[in-house]
């Protein structure tokens, strides 16, 4: 048994249009999930202050799709470039694969790192 098909290039641009859509729901079901579960703010924020590397993710996301580069930047930095390597990977119909050891660690050290810069573009976005 091989790997499933890749849909057609337009289903998948049409689940990347959706999702979008989606993410600019003014009333969405999804936020008010997160709230309900008590995930918003993220327990790692809510008990000791540090935001994690998708801590502000759903804002960011929001105001991105309403073209607020500004306010999507604010609550989390790392907003656009994620959502586009996830876009990407999307549209090739492909995910990145964690293979060895090694690459684990890696991973791990880019969410730390991560971490660190929305942390610190945070306080340097509020202060200014």
């Amino acid at each position: 048994m091989g790997a499933p098909e890749r849909p057609p290039l337009a289903l998948r641009l049409l689940l990347l249009a959706g999702l979008v859509a989606f993410a600019g729901l003014d009333h969405n079901p999804l936020v008010r999930f997160e709230a309900w579960a008590g995930l918003s703010p993220a327990p790692l924020e809510r008990f000791f202050g540090l935001r994690g590397p998708f801590s502000g993710m759903t804002e960011a996301s929001y105001r991105l799709v309403h073209l607020d580069l500004a306010g999507s930047l604010r609550a989390n930095v790392l907003t656009v470039p994620l959502l586009a390597a996830a876009a990407w990977c999307l549209v090739l119909w492909t995910a990145p694969r964690l293979r060895t050891r090694g690459q684990e660690y890696l991973f791990l050290g880019g969410a730390v790192v991560a971490a660190a810069i929305n942390n610190l573009s945070a306080a340097w976005l509020q202060s200014a």
